[in-house]
Order: structure tokens, then C-alpha cells, then sequence
């Protein structure tokens, strides 16, 4: 049960008694429950804030069970969940990517940046901001998934043409996550092209919309293997964020986290906490790790 506050409205069954030894009167309760709203309710709101119900038509419906039942979007991948959180720092990422997703010119995108700087936050938010009907919201899926379900009955290049031509028709945004995966799959003995290289032609003609994320030091590792592959994609690199700028935005996403869950934190505990980081782990991914 929740703990009483000073200031509460209570309804008590007790009974009253005399203490000779002081000549005072005491209260003696055998039960109690708060007044007004009620505890019952009190519960039920607290549910009622955490949970977000989507409603379909039945058109959409409909055609939600056609799309699964006979392509193979669905059966590797996902409509991204609604996100509820509010994103810091990313909003001139925010608007390039969606520039270059939804406007005249479309065109693959590739996200780069170190550990923990925004990249996952960054697709997390332009969903946010297109998604609002669920056949606008992007897919996700990983290099694992996506291998599993193509190669289910036959050869994994055939399917994939397959996932192509649906993209192309389509038009949809399909969100890939970490790119080097994608060139660990699809290797075989006798077979040396993995997946990641078998959708550069797609990409060479524009008839994907891909969204992967990169560090550094990965693309480095993947125009070794396969130079000018970073170009198929426009990129967006994060630049240099300075520790003043990292802390702001790490404190302003958990106050929001807090906010949404209705917990009370103190700014005075996220800098603490940053501090405790920056100072045993020095090298984990800012600001994202700290949230």
C-alpha cells in the first residue's frame, strides 16, 4: 500500500479509549482507506498512464493480414513501436534524416557516430515524427533475422530479390541497425558475397530505402573490404559533442524517463551519476550509456 502523506483524507474504523495513566484519549484503528478518489482508483490511473492502445480500422486490418500472409516484409521484419520518449541533442540529425527519407530526392541512409551518441535514438525520433499511421511507420529488423527468414525454404539471393522488389514498390523505409552484421551473413562455403554486398546494386540504382548505423572505426573496417560502399548511402556523421553538452542532454532524456514513469529524481543524483561514470568508465558510449 501506498504510504500516507501529511494532508491526506482518510476513513478509519477505530474505536476510542481512555489512558488513565495520563488522562488521554487514544485512537485504536482496526482499519483505514483514503478518502475520495479511493485506492482502487488511485491504481487503476497509475496503470491507465503507462499504457498506449493502438486502433486499427478494419481496412487496415485487412490489409495488415493480406501483407503478412504473402510477402516477405513481414516475415523478417517489423513496423517500429511507437516511441513515447522525448530525444535531445538530435534535432538538426532529425531534420537531415527526414530531408532525405521523405523528401524529392530519396535516398539510403547511413548514420555515423560512436557508441552511445544518438545513432538508435536518431531512427527512434524520425519515427516518432512520421509514424503517426501505422503504414508510414518504418520496419527494423537485424542482419540474423533478416538471414533466418530468406534462406527458410531456398537460396537467400532469390528472396532477397524478392524483399528488393517489395521495397521498390512499396517505397518503404526499411531500418537495417548495425551495417557491418549485414556483411557477416549470407557467406557460405562457395559463396563469399554476403547479404550487405548483394544489396549494392539495389542501392546503386535508389531502389531501396535502407537506414544502418555505423562507428567509425567499423566503416573504416567495411570501405577496406569493400571501398566506395559508404557512398551508395548519404551520411550523417555526429560530430564531437563537448562533456558540458553530453551531461545536459543525458540529464534532460532521464528526467523525461522519469517524468513518463512518474518517478521522482533528483538532478542533483543524474549529475552524480554522470560523474561515477565519466570517472570508472571513461570510455563508455556518451551520452547514451549514462541514460
Amino acid at each position: 500500500r501506498d504510504r500516507l502523506r501529511a494532508g491526506d483524507q482518510v476513513v478509519v474504523n477505530a474505536s476510542v479509549s481512555l489512558y488513565e495513566g495520563r488522562g488521554d484519549y487514544q485512537l485504536i484503528i482496526d482499519s483505514l482507506q483514503k478518502a475520495g478518489v479511493g485506492d482502487l482508483h488511485q491504481q487503476y490511473e497509475a496503470c491507465s498512464e503507462s499504457v498506449e492502445v493502438e486502433i486499427f480500422t478494419a481496412s487496415e486490418v485487412e490489409a495488415f493480414a493480406s501483407q503478412k500472409k504473402d510477402k516477405w516484409l513481414p516475415k523478417l521484419a517489423n513496423r517500429m513501436p511507437r516511441s513515447r520518449q522525448e530525444y535531445f541533442g538530435i534535432g538538426h540529425y532529425l531534420q537531415e534524416l527526414t530531408r532525405h527519407l521523405q523528401g524529392d530526392f530519396r535516398q539510403s541512409v547511413l548514420i555515423v557516430g560512436p557508441p552511445g551518441s544518438g545513432k538508435s535514438a536518431l531512427v527512434r525520433a524520425y519515427e516518432q515524427r512520421v509514424g503517426r499511421n501505422w503504414f508510414d511507420k518504418p520496419w527494423v529488423t537485424s542482419a540474423p533475422r533478416c538471414i533466418q527468414a530468406l534462406t527458410e525454404n531456398s537460396g537467400w539471393q532469390f528472396n532477397l530479390g524478392q524483399l528488393v522488389k517489395e521495397l521498390r514498390e512499396s517505397g518503404d523505409v526499411l531500418y537495417l541497425g548495425d551495417l557491418a552484421e549485414w556483411f557477416e551473413v549470407g557467406q557460405y562455403s562457395g559463396n563469399s558475397v554476403s547479404v550487405a554486398d548483394a544489396l549494392r546494386e539495389p542501392l546503386q540504382r535508389n531502389e531501396v530505402l535502407l537506414v544502418a548505423e555505423v562507428t567509425p572505426e567499423q566503416l573504416q573496417k567495411i570501405e577496406l573490404r569493400s571501398p566506395g560502399y559508404s557512398q551508395l548511402f548519404h551520411c550523417i556523421e555526429f560530430d564531437d559533442r563537448n562533456p558540458e553538452e553530453e551531461n545536459t542532454i543525458a540529464v534532460n532524456a532521464v528526467m523525461d524517463i522519469a517524468r513518463q514513469h512518474t518517478v521522482k529524481v533528483s538532478r542533483g543524483v543524474v549529475e552524480k551519476v554522470i560523474y561515477l561514470q565519466r570517472r570508472y568508465a571513461p570510455y563508455s558510449g556518451y551520452p547514451g550509456k549514462v541514460v
